[in-house]
């Protein structure tokens, strides 16, 4: 009797941490002089430093110019789902319920600088920013545009 009191109470603890979740205010920038990240419990930038936990690599340009590079990514967000898109000719933004990605050409270094930032955070969400960057980019250098 008492292994199933602790049992319930074990599960009860569980079921608690795993519903809770932490939201947080998210700041966009279509500009790369504040493409870094405001908070590092959410975040991952590829303009913070390297030794940084928020770190995460940028994207090589497969593309000729900056418009053909956004729109393969945007075809990679759409064809994995999920995500609403905004964009222009060298920045692009995608939300769904859980985080934001931002991708922006940056012409000095030639190439595609990301950004994540996970807008609620729940016990198994922990990863989830660079789970997704990590998912356009396998998809982005696969060509499945």
């Amino acid at each position: 009797m008492k292994r199933l009191a602790r049992l319930s109470v074990i599960i009860a603890i569980l079921l608690t941490t795993a519903s809770c979740s932490k939201e947080f205010l998210i700041q966009e920038s279509s500009s790369l002089d504040n493409f870094t990240c405001p908070s590092i419990d959410n975040c991952l930038s590829s303009k913070e430093k390297k030794a940084s936990s928020s770190y995460i690599m940028p994207f090589k340009m497969l593309g000729a110019t900056p418009e053909e590079n956004i729109e393969k990514i945007a075809s990679v967000i759409r064809k994995i789902g999920g995500y609403q898109i905004e964009r222009n000719e060298v920045y692009l933004k995608a939300t769904n319920e859980e985080v934001q990605l931002e991708f922006i050409f940056n012409e000095a270094a030639k190439q595609i600088e990301v950004r994540s930032q996970v807008l609620k955070q729940s016990f198994f969400s922990y990863n989830q920013g660079r789970k997704d960057i990590e998912a356009v980019r396998f998809n982005f250098f696969q060509g499945n545009f």
